[in-house]
């Protein structure tokens, strides 16, 4: 036996009508300044203009500090800044 449901047409909520600028949106829903900012390799590779393997090398050597997270490697925004600085 089929059972036929009777659909109910649900309210859509309305949409906002203005996109808010990051440095006009509430600060709790903004990350703290004071937390670092963590980039994966292709990440800092695409900032840095540099292939992933370029990346790894300058790891590997010690050059530019990255952290571990789990099986992935993380680098830092500001260490990469002075990586780039240096």
């Amino acid at each position: 036996m089929i059972k036929i449901i009777k659909k109910t047409a649900v309210p859509r909520q309305s949409l906002p009508t203005k996109i808010i600028e990051l440095s006009e949106a509430p600060t709790s829903e903004v990350a703290p300044p004071d937390l670092p900012r963590l980039l994966s390799i292709g990440a800092a590779a695409a900032l840095m203009h540099v292939s992933t393997q370029t990346v790894r090398r300058e790891i590997r050597s010690g050059k530019l500090k990255s952290y571990r997270a789990g099986r992935q490697l993380r680098i830092n925004l500001a260490d990469l800044f002075n990586y780039l600085n240096r």
